[in-house]
């Protein structure tokens, strides 16, 4: 999942929300799941932090349209991706 938004507070906002729901009784296989925010700020990661094996993205649009092959090797072992864009009017 691809989860992309335009301030660091949505990015946070997301975050706190899979880890306190993302596993609950909705997703009973799943033990847990690999997931890292990207954006500017220096307590987030950057796009060069990616890694193949993160299950969940929680991109800034402007970090990540600066580098959009930096998804590259992640998409590449996805089967699908579910896009989410968090105030798609902005």
């Amino acid at each position: 999942m691809l989860w992309m938004a335009h301030r660091q507070m949505l990015l946070d906002q997301a975050a706190e929300a899979f880890q306190k729901y993302a596993y609950t009784e909705t997703i009973p296989r799943i033990s847990g799941f690999r997931y890292r925010i990207i954006s500017g700020s220096g307590s987030h990661g950057r796009t060069v932090d990616i890694h193949t094996d993160d299950d969940l993205l929680i991109v800034s649009k402007d970090s990540i349209g600066r580098n959009l092959s930096a998804l590259d090797e992640w998409l590449a072992r996805e089967e699908k991706l579910f896009l989410v864009v968090d105030e798609a009017h902005h």
